[in-house]
């Protein structure tokens, strides 16, 4: 599936966060991955694997 989206990087709130908004089939989604900071080590190496397999299964039309 193709799906329009928009990334958005260290996004502030209680933890720094990468969130991807997209439209498919008339429903808004946002995908929230926590924490999009490097500097929090393991855990952020663990959310970038989560981030990787998830936009895997997808087939993103990016908007800029």
């Amino acid at each position: 599936m193709v799906c329009p989206a928009n990334q958005f990087d260290q996004v502030p709130g209680q933890d720094l966060s990468r969130q991807v908004v997209l439209v498919r089939d008339g429903r808004f989604y946002t995908l929230t991955f926590i924490p999009d900071d490097p500097e929090a080590g393991e855990v952020y190496a663990e959310m970038q694997t989560v981030y990787d397999m998830v936009l895997d299964s997808f087939n993103f039309l990016w908007q800029n």
